[in-house]
């Protein structure tokens, strides 16, 4: 119907009504509501807060591991990272007994998505147990976690310069792979994770080849090399957290033309989530669609624009021929 606006404002208005047209056309968002600080000072204690995600799935190996479970230490950057064939909770819970816990002890708190291994009643009965505050980043939004997805990718990328022709055999390569990551320089630490852990830097193959090393302490010395060691990691803590503010000040810097953008109570928005399906669909992310709505607001939304389903009401299509 033409309302003397002209053509093209007509057909303007006609495909922004279009659910379809919204659905499936809309590009990712480049203004996110504003970020937020993880509280470093509280987090300064390796292991004090530990982030879990899975890497799913790769070429299954003659071992019948198909599947990555990665641990960061958010504190240290550590990471420890596992070949499993499945990513169920009882392979998860053992995973972080056997491997993490028995080498770091229990974490105080534990960051993941909302993945069914990490949030059914053994995982639940496993956090009430060991008393870990369990946490979860927002749906649809990696950034939450954001120190162990950017892992997740360096790690891909180290694998896939060593087994570009033979994929099979990634799962032996990973341990030396996750190695080379602790003792390398992050950008964040101002220092491998290796020494921001240890106090010290690992003895390496180059090292032995060029006989640069050397005994800092003898066995009638244990008490020295104790307090020396003690200082040694206090002073790593104090600027492992003083690296972490300044690398949060180089990331806040970097956001400063970022725009806050507010939402009032009854407007419609468009709910971005890269891939959700309904119960039962079959579908590919890669072709499913990426907004959701239009729906009305019927509640302010906070600063970081997380918008909860109590927040929202949907808006039927108001097209008409």
């Amino acid at each position: 119907m033409h309302t003397g606006k002209g053509w093209k404002c007509d057909v303007t208005e006609y495909v922004g009504a279009c659910t379809i047209c919204g659905s499936g056309k809309g590009y990712r968002p480049w203004k996110n509501g504003l970020r937020q600080r993880m509280p470093v000072q509280e987090l300064s204690r390796p292991f004090s807060l530990l982030l879990v995600d899975a890497i799913r799935p790769l070429v299954t190996t003659p071992r019948g591991n198909k599947y990555l479970l990665v641990f960061a230490d958010y504190p240290m950057r550590w990471v420890e990272a596992f070949p499993v064939k499945a990513l169920d909770t009882l392979t998860y819970v053992n995973l972080m007994i056997d491997e993490v816990i028995s080498r770091h002890g229990v974490s105080e708190r534990l960051l993941s998505d909302r993945g069914s291994n990490f949030i059914s009643t053994l995982a639940q009965s496993f956090y009430e147990t060991l008393r870990i505050k369990k946490l979860f980043c927002a749906a649809y939004h990696p950034q939450t976690q954001g120190s162990v997805v950017r892992f997740n990718g360096t790690l891909l990328v180290m694998l896939r310069m060593f087994v570009e022709e033979a994929q099979q055999v990634w799962d032996l390569y990973l341990p030396r792979m996750v190695f080379v990551y602790r003792t390398s320089d992050h950008e964040a630490l101002g220092d491998s994770p290796f020494f921001s852990l240890y106090g010290r830097d690992p003895i390496l193959s180059l090292d032995l080849t060029f006989s640069n090393t050397s005994n800092d302490w003898k066995s009638s010395e244990v008490a020295a090399y104790r307090r020396k060691l003690f200082l040694s990691l206090r002073d790593s803590r104090r600027m492992v957290e003083r690296q972490l503010l300044n690398a949060q000040d180089r990331q806040e810097r970097r956001l400063d033309g970022q725009v806050e953008v507010q939402c009032e109570v009854s407007d419609a928005v468009w709910i971005y989530q890269y891939f959700r399906a309904r119960r039962g669909e079959r579908k590919m992310e890669k072709l499913a669609f990426s907004w959701h709505g239009p729906y009305r607001l019927v509640g302010r939304l906070g600063r970081t624009l997380t918008a909860w389903p109590h927040l929202l009401i949907p808006i039927e299509s108001r097209l008409s021929m």
